[in-house]
């Protein structure tokens, strides 16, 4: 999983890095103001599909 700015830049990406593994990042913003952010999934390994479900906090 990982964390992309407007332009697709990674900004950090998942510590587990496994399959199995519940995934989980952190970003803190620091400049002011809005801006735009995108989050790619990715299968581990292989292919096919499977449920996730995504939660987002502000603190």
């Amino acid at each position: 999983m990982y964390w992309l700015d407007s332009a697709g830049s990674t900004l950090t990406r998942s510590v587990n890095d496994g399959g199995g593994a519940d995934e989980s990042l952190t970003f803190t913003r620091t400049a002011s103001g809005t801006g735009t952010y995108h989050v790619d999934i990715e299968a581990y390994s292989g292919s096919g599909a499977s449920p996730y479900t995504c939660t987002l906090s502000k603190q």
